[in-house]
């Protein structure tokens, strides 16, 4: 299984946030990436604890430093 995300800039257990639009005011969310979610490795799977698991594409997730 890969590591490392397709552009080589996520890679497994790094801290990412994700501001979930389909709620007023937006559901601000940050968790690790578990996993990829395809063989290109553009889309991530996030464990985001109360919020649970989503998978997301890479653009759609901010390294949190």
């Amino acid at each position: 299984m890969a590591d490392e995300s397709r552009m080589h800039r996520l890679h497994v257990g790094d801290v990412v946030a994700y501001d979930d639009p389909s709620d007023w005011p937006p559901v601000h969310m940050e968790g690790p990436i578990t996993a990829f979610a395809n063989e290109e490795c553009s889309y991530v799977e996030c464990n985001f604890g109360d919020h649970g698991t989503k998978v997301l594409t890479e653009d759609e997730v901010k390294r949190v430093a």
